[in-house]
């Protein structure tokens, strides 16, 4: 895995051959590193501000990929009054654990549509009937969000799916439409 540092660091895992995927605990350990005080931090003192103050944009739709869904779930249940709403594809909120924080707690908090779109291998915990689907019952928007399982696709589909494969294709197709149908809606 190659780790390209600057202002916001990035973990690029090769997509084809090449060096081994890390392990989960490698990945964890890396994981452990981005405290939510230092990642919040940057996105509420600095990004947040700039698009409102200095690109006069009031309202915005958060989408996330795999563990992306950790910081979106942080700024959604944080409450800003920029965030309209909040789509995550093959969501990981097992991000959550490695940090210690409890993302039933998060998700409760929530009070913008939410949408959450897994593949047939992710965890149950982002899928119907999960535990972020019980968490997000208990908001005010919860009638406004969805959750939804394809259960033949795998995880990372929509961002590194092979769209000639029609299956892929056709469940890509449909993520995708209800994610803009949702931010048209909302942003």
């Amino acid at each position: 895995p190659t780790l390209l540092k600057g202002p916001y660091p990035m973990f690029v895992l090769p997509e084809n051959g090449g060096e081994k995927v890390i392990s989960k605990l490698r990945a964890g350990w890396y994981l452990r590193g981005f405290k939510w005080k230092a990642v919040g931090s940057v996105l509420n003192d600095h990004v947040l501000p700039f698009l409102k103050n200095n690109l006069n944009i009031n309202s915005i739709g958060l989408v996330s990929f795999c563990w992306g869904a950790w910081p979106m779930v942080h700024l959604m249940s944080e409450r800003h009054e920029i965030i309209k709403c909040g789509v995550g594809f093959h969501p990981s909120l097992l991000v959550f654990t490695v940090h210690m924080e409890n993302a039933k707690a998060h998700l409760r908090k929530i009070e913008v549509p939410t949408m959450l779109f897994s593949a047939g291998n992710d965890p149950a915990d982002g899928k119907p009937g999960g535990f972020a689907d019980k968490a997000l019952s208990r908001t005010n928007k919860y009638s406004e969000c969805l959750l939804k399982e394809y259960k033949q696709m795998q995880h990372g589909w929509v961002n590194r799916g092979d769209l000639s494969d029609e299956n892929v294709s056709r469940d890509y197709e449909d993520a995708f439409q209800n994610a803009m149908q949702m931010l048209k809606t909302n942003v």
